[in-house]
């Protein structure tokens, strides 16, 4: 009876110790995926909602993750501006990269 006892302990003490080595790799992994995501920020715009990546024209911060709100209040912007501030919007690369990807039109 005992023995069944023992055997129960290793079995559990093996898993532990597979678990900690797997969380263990995924430490070591994460430790140079996050640095990369982060240094990879201001290289490109993110439209979670629609699962697209694409480059920036230039590496800001600013853009970085698009939501729908941003995307429709461009539009707002957009349609309520006049002739002069429309053709000054359309020249944004921003908005240019948005129009080339199809998000609006």
């Amino acid at each position: 009876m005992t023995d069944n006892k023992d055997e129960d302990k290793d079995w559990v003490k093996n898993d532990l110790n597979d678990i900690g080595k797997a969380l263990h790799g995924l430490w070591k992994l994460g430790r140079w995926i996050i640095p990369l995501a982060i240094i990879a920020l201001p290289f490109f715009h993110f439209v979670p909602s629609r699962g697209l990546v694409f480059p920036k024209e230039y590496p800001t911060f600013s853009h970085t993750i698009i939501t729908e709100s941003d995307i429709e209040d461009l539009c707002n912007e957009y349609n309520n501006a006049s002739f002069l501030e429309k053709i000054a919007i359309q020249n944004d690369g921003f908005h240019r990269k948005l129009m080339e990807k199809g998000i609006i039109y």
